[in-house]
């Protein structure tokens, strides 16, 4: 939403980002040497935004070759006008310490979510949780996380935002985060129609680019069991309290069994083969629709003959996981 406003851009999730950037994120360094291993990152590849040889010059730290990446990405669409990048790739909240000390202008925007429902759709996902139990350690984490950035930074540069309010209320809400932060609002922000979601993604952000649906708000109770939304509620305790949520068992939810705990612990790991397996698929994808944008004739192999093998495996292993 933030990405479609007067100049700010959202690029789709860079999480070749935190994977690549140096320990020391001020380190000098060689700006086409930045861009070629950014270029070389499966992440990147998920962008489907292809490169070619145009190279910055000189030096800089790695923060400079990523802005000079995304500001040719906006050129590219049209978007020339540029000042803010909007970043939304959730993992970022494990990286904040080095984001903060690489790019010591930016604002973070803390969005937080009912954990069940988050559960609900992570279940749903082929990179997300395997099961009940740890998808709630996956948003307990993370919001704690998130929690904690408030008392590292100034008030101008972190705002705390609830889905459930910006769906109920998104002008007043986005109105709120852009006043907290010092950025220009705009009312495009809220059709949120300028970001373009890479092939790769789409099933999973289908409705991004859409019209707000808070009747999603609480498709949790009707979608996760009972049982899963106690043993949710008896990891995340009091957590989602602090946040507004009211729990549906109180203090009568009970852990897992034993019996249940093997059992996910044996779906985790199935899950993981899936995941390894999907992102090759993707990654071929990826290749596939750039060799073809750049007219070569590469397209017609550059995806490989047992895609179709991978994908039936990914298939038969989604339906072992057992939520």
């Amino acid at each position: 939403m933030l990405g479609s406003g007067d100049r700010m851009i959202a690029t789709p999730e860079s999480q070749f980002v935190a994977d690549l950037m140096p320990h020391d994120p001020r380190q000098i360094v060689e700006l086409r040497q930045a861009i070629d291993a950014i270029a070389a990152h499966p992440r990147f590849k998920l962008w489907n935004f292809p490169i070619g040889n145009e190279r910055p010059d000189g030096y800089g730290t790695f923060m400079d070759a990523v802005i000079w990446l995304v500001r040719t990405y906006g050129a590219r669409s049209g978007r020339t006008d540029v000042d803010f990048w909007v970043e939304h790739q959730p993992g970022n909240v494990r990286h904040m310490r080095a984001l903060v000390d690489a790019c010591p202008d930016a604002r973070f925007v803390h969005i937080v979510r009912d954990g069940r429902a988050v559960a609900n759709s992570l279940l749903k996902v082929a990179w997300g949780p395997s099961s009940i139990s740890s998808a709630a350690h996956f948003w307990s984490q993370r919001v704690a996380m998130g929690m904690a950035l408030r008392d590292c930074l100034p008030p101008n540069r972190w705002a705390r935002v609830r889905y459930e309010d910006l769906l109920a209320r998104p002008d007043e809400e986005l109105r709120r985060v852009c006043a907290t932060l010092e950025l220009p609002f705009d009312e495009a922000m809220i059709a949120a129609r300028r970001y373009h979601v890479p092939p790769s993604t789409r099933k999973q952000h289908h409705l991004v680019g859409q019209a707000l649906a808070p009747e999603r708000i609480d498709a949790w109770q009707q979608e996760l069991s009972q049982r899963q939304i106690e043993i949710f509620e008896a990891h995340v305790g009091p957590l989602i309290t602090y946040l507004g949520y009211q729990l549906s068992f109180g203090n009568r939810a009970r852990l897992p069994s034993s019996v249940e705990t093997a059992r996910m612990i044996m779906v985790q790991l199935l899950h993981g083969y899936r995941n390894r397996l999907s992102l090759a698929i993707s990654i071929g994808r990826a290749r596939t629709v750039r060799s073809a944008t750049d007219g070569s004739d590469a397209a017609m192999i550059a995806y490989p003959r047992w895609r179709g093998v991978l994908r039936r495996i990914c298939q038969m292993a989604s339906r072992l996981v057992v939520k």
